[in-house]
């Protein structure tokens, strides 16, 4: 077996692509919930009203919402490859992390799935508010995230404590 191929962790890299997918997730629902009354009326049509709201064109919210993401992505894969640097583990993993999950955006993952219409009736229980709705399961998918993170990186700390004694 090549060398380069020893290297590659694939529970590793599924588990650290699932954080970041749950990050993300989470991050975009939280920044949605921040900027609930734009998202209300763009989902009801509502153009008029939608247009005195904000300061620019309609299509800015879109591209507000992409940078966002985009931005939160760059977060995680900078903290899931410092994670991995500090775990001394090959730089592979990390670019295949960032491949699966940059490979998420173009397919629709971020916005569609089973679990977003639970997360929205999950959220419906607590608040009737749209804003509040998605912020409760912003808050929930991302301490998915942060808790898978940081079980991998117990788990790598936990392997290497001998090391050090």
């Amino acid at each position: 077996m090549p060398k380069i191929l020893k290297k590659i962790k694939l529970k590793l890299i599924f588990i650290e692509s699932l954080a970041a997918y749950f990050l993300v997730n989470g991050s975009q629902r939280i920044y949605v919930a921040s900027q609930a009354d734009q998202y209300e009326l763009l989902a009801l049509g509502k153009w008029e009203e939608l247009e005195s709201l904000i300061s620019g064109s309609i299509s800015e919210i879109i591209v507000t919402k992409a940078y966002w993401t985009f931005g939160i992505f760059i977060i995680c894969i900078v903290t899931i490859g410092v994670l991995n640097w500090k775990n001394k583990i090959s730089i592979i993993n990390i670019i295949l992390v960032s491949l699966i999950v940059f490979s998420f955006f173009p397919l629709g993952f971020f916005s569609t799935g089973l679990i977003f219409k639970y997360l929205n009736y999950l959220g419906g229980i607590f608040a009737d508010d749209y804003g509040l709705s998605f912020f409760i399961g912003g808050c929930i998918l991302s301490i998915i995230g942060i808790t898978l993170l940081w079980l991998i990186f117990k788990q790598h700390n936990k392997r290497t404590v001998h090391n050090n004694v």
